[in-house]
């Protein structure tokens, strides 16, 4: 009779234990009470032979385009109009010299016109959805 009176207290104290120690939640529960953070994706536009390839890229708002300059040349990338920029101003990538690179993560549903600013005739297009 005693290991009985043993064996039952020794598994409430386990049962008790357990639920202290996760909450009472199961696992299933704890996970589905993290918030889900979205997935950042990477668009690539490369620079090269004086132009932009592609030259038209989709994204959807929260990712970002990462401009690679694989020519010799110096440019920079700006929003139209050249040379005020005001289409959206803070999407400026300044001087990016051979082998430079510059991400920019688009927050407005939008598209947006670009262009080097060294060389305004090379363009570009980014629809945001």
């Amino acid at each position: 009779m005693n290991k009985l009176i043993f064996i039952a207290i020794l598994a409430i104290v386990g049962v008790g234990g357990y639920l202290l120690l996760s909450g009472g939640k199961n696992s299933n529960e704890i996970t589905q009470a993290l918030p889900k953070q979205p997935v950042l994706e990477v668009a690539t536009v490369i620079y090269e032979n004086g132009r932009f390839t592609p030259s038209e890229t989709k994204v959807k708002v929260g990712d970002a385009v990462r401009f690679e300059n694989k020519s010799a040349t110096v440019i920079r990338v700006s929003s139209d109009p050249h040379p005020i920029h005001t289409s959206y101003p803070e999407f400026e990538s300044g001087r990016l010299e051979a082998g430079d690179s510059y991400q920019f993560t688009f927050t407005e549903n939008k598209t947006v016109n670009y262009h080097d600013h060294l060389h305004p005739s090379v363009t570009g297009m980014i629809i945001v959805e």
